[in-house]
């Protein structure tokens, strides 16, 4: 009975260790996310507000911009991001 505690004791560190190593191998090669400065966020509201007023200026009803930007541009744009792969 001691010699199979001690061999599961050994399987487990054993397994704990493999899952350490591999773990840090793919650590390594997991992609970094860069964080985005200032000048990105200026460049995405300029281009979201461009957007927006294509939108205000052809659509056929006034558009609400509260029901345009909470229901519909920030749901859209976070389904969006959770597809793209960061680079």
């Amino acid at each position: 009975m001691v010699g199979s505690s001690r061999r599961t004791l050994l399987t487990v560190v054993f397994f704990l260790a493999v899952c350490g190593c591999l773990g840090m191998l793919f650590a390594q090669k997991a992609p970094t996310i860069a964080p985005s400065g200032d000048a990105d966020v200026r460049d995405s509201v300029r281009q979201f507000s461009t957007v927006y007023d294509v939108v205000e200026q052809n659509y056929a009803e006034p558009v609400n911009p509260d029901k345009a930007i909470y229901n519909g541009a920030i749901p859209g744009l976070l389904h969006v991001r959770a597809f793209i792969p960061a680079t």
